[in-house]
C-alpha cells in the first residue's frame, strides 16, 4: 500500500477549518521520498504551496481541494493519514500519524531519530479532516467486486 501524505498551510491541529488544505497524495509521500525532497529547503509559506504545486504537477495521485473532497476513508481522524506536512511556526513541519510534529529536516539527518520506539502518541485523535469540492480524490485503497458466478 501507499504512504498517503497531506499537506497544510497551518497547524491541522489546532483548527483544521483556520489553516488551509493544498491538497494529499496517495503513494509515496514518506519524508525521503519526492514530496520531502520537494518541501525541503522552503523557507516561507508562499514556498511551501509552490512546492506542493510541484508535487502536483508531478503525480497523478494528487487531490486537488478545488475539484475533490478529502480521500482517505478516515474522515474523522485526520492524523491517521501516514504523513502530514503543514508549514507553521515559520517551518517546515512533518508528522508521522499521531507521533507528533518534528521539523522536516530532522527526518534527514542520518544521526537523530525522529521519533522514539516507545514514544506515546502526542497529536490528538478525532481531529476532523477538511472538505473539498465535489467527489472524494484518488486513494491507494482499491475495493475490488467480482461478480459471483
Amino acid at each position: 500500500m501507499g504512504t498517503r501524505a497531506q499537506f497544510f498551510i497551518g497547524n491541522p491541529q489546532e483548527d483544521v477549518k483556520r489553516c488551509e488544505w493544498l491538497g494529499c497524495v496517495a503513494w509515496d509521500g514518506h519524508p525521503d521520498g519526492d514530496c520531502g525532497q520537494t518541501l525541503r529547503n522552503v523557507t516561507n509559506p508562499e514556498a511551501f504551496r509552490d512546492a506542493v504545486l510541484k508535487i502536483k504537477a508531478s503525480r497523478d495521485d494528487f487531490t486537488d481541494p478545488d475539484k475533490h473532497s478529502f480521500p482517505f476513508p478516515w474522515h474523522d481522524d485526520l492524523f491517521l493519514t501516514d504523513v502530514t506536512y503543514a508549514w507553521f511556526d515559520g517551518a517546515v513541519r512533518a508528522t508521522c500519524f499521531h507521533a507528533g510534529w518534528r521539523p522536516l529536516e530532522l527526518f534527514f539527518n542520518k544521526n537523530a531519530k525522529p521519533y522514539d520506539d516507545n514514544a506515546a502518541d502526542e497529536l490528538p485523535r478525532n481531529v476532523l479532516s477538511p472538505s473539498g469540492n465535489g467527489p472524494s480524490g484518488p486513494d491507494s485503497i482499491m475495493i475490488v467486486r467480482v461478480p459471483s458466478c
